[in-house]
């Protein structure tokens, strides 16, 4: 079985350190809290003031969930966590299941659905998904005070002619989707939510709007983020809060009936950062997928056929399919952190490194808000990325709870 796993993993070329892993059977709790002790030791030597991140570790093995803590705070399979950017995914497959419904297409125009994005008009929804182009706007969405405002900023926008054509990671196309499919269903975000997310695929601890204790949160009444607290605290983008077991039935939802199978095809765009090709994304932008080269934020320990997706280096996501012995494999995981949390500690951070992670504003309907930039924290580079080796280890777990559920049986 160990060799079926191993032929499974089409980016590394020496799987010799896999093997002699799942030979020594090890269990998961061990390998993963023995390695991401030893990582965020070396984090916490340049962070000091901060606590321990912890977070709370779900891995979904044909349909059985696994949950693993790391870090010294517990949690468990009831916490709510602001999912932050794995939002988007959200609004992509109800995009999905509005164009089948309403016969469009991703070639679909969006001059043929709503005439108020001049500017944008002729690109189609898979331009939109795509990410591959550069979006600017012509008023800036952070300085509006409330959603009406803010949608009269996101009609402004429009391409960067100096980078036409290169793939750019951001909120403002997704944004763009949820403000068409209001106008075209007649629908808010809300109902569309609810109608083709959570009623089409009874989730049942997946909300936009929760008022709960176990919600982990800087902002009970909103999220980690600007643009959808001024929206309401939710928005295509952003806003989405979930407990990890939920999260980790969505993506099996996905990939048994194969919403995204046509969409994990490697894009074609040049990113405007280095001028080089990005063929570590999916047609869908923020889908990573892994590259021999490990030019990804997908790691190289995942199968094949399989897909990440991340917000903000405080959640992150893998989808694979594993064939073993002929048959078909689930093995996810998702990973969710609580350092953008611990507010007041950033605060201390500030005074030492000179650097500007938080803010606090105000919006109507909300009130007061904070925001916690941890990015520069646990950096997102993958060469070299602290974050990077962390989803690597994870991944690695994820390895080992398939060896060890497929033993069992």
């Amino acid at each position: 079985m160990i060799d079926e796993i191993l032929d499974n993993l089409i980016y590394i070329d020496n799987k010799k350190e896999i093997k002699e892993l799942l030979e020594s059977n090890i269990s998961v709790d061990e390998y993963l809290n023995s390695n991401y002790n030893r990582l965020i030791n070396r984090w916490h030597k340049e962070y000091p003031m901060f606590d321990i991140p912890s977070g709370l570790l779900a891995i979904n093995i044909d349909g059985n969930l696994h949950y693993y803590n790391v870090g010294n705070k517990k949690y468990n399979k009831n916490t709510i966590f602001d999912i932050a950017s794995m939002s988007k995914l959200y609004t992509e497959i109800m995009l999905i299941n509005v164009l089948k419904e309403y016969n469009l297409t991703m070639d679909t125009k969006i001059k043929d659905v709503v005439s108020f994005y001049e500017k944008i008009n002729e690109l189609s929804f898979g331009d939109l998904i795509s990410f591959g182009n550069t979006f600017l706007t012509s008023l800036d969405i952070r300085n509006c005070k409330n959603k009406e405002e803010a949608i009269k900023a996101l009609r402004t926008i429009y391409i960067d002619e100096e980078y036409r054509g290169f793939y750019q990671y951001t909120d403002l196309p997704i944004m763009v989707i949820a403000d068409i499919l209001e106008t075209l269903t007649n629908m808010s975000y809300k109902k569309l939510f609810d109608k083709y997310i959570i009623d089409m695929y009874d989730l049942k601890e997946t909300y936009l709007e929760v008022d709960s204790e176990d919600y982990l949160t800087i902002n009970k009444k909103g999220v980690n983020d600007p643009k959808a607290n001024i929206m309401g605290g939710y928005y295509g983008h952003a806003g989405v809060k979930v407990t990890s077991g939920d999260f980790s039935r969505f993506l099996k939802i996905i990939s048994d009936n194969k919403i995204l199978d046509k969409y994990l095809v490697r894009s074609k765009y040049i990113r405007k950062e280095d001028n080089l090709k990005a063929d570590n994304v999916a047609i869908i932008g923020n889908l990573s997928l892994g590259t021999k080269d490990g030019i990804s934020l997908a790691s190289i320990y995942s199968s094949k056929k399989s897909y990440t997706i991340q917000g903000s280096v405080r959640c992150h996501a893998e989808s694979n399919e594993f064939i073993i012995d002929g048959k078909s494999h689930f093995a996810s995981f998702c990973f969710f952190c609580d350092l953008y949390t611990q507010y007041e500690n950033a605060k201390e951070y500030e005074k030492v490194s000179g650097k500007t992670i938080t803010k606090e504003y105000e919006v109507d309907k909300l009130g007061k808000l904070k925001l916690c930039d941890i990015r520069s924290l646990l950096s997102y580079k993958v060469k070299p990325g602290f974050f990077k080796e962390i989803i690597d280890v994870i991944s690695k777990s994820k390895l080992i709870e398939l060896y060890n559920s497929l033993n069992e049986k």
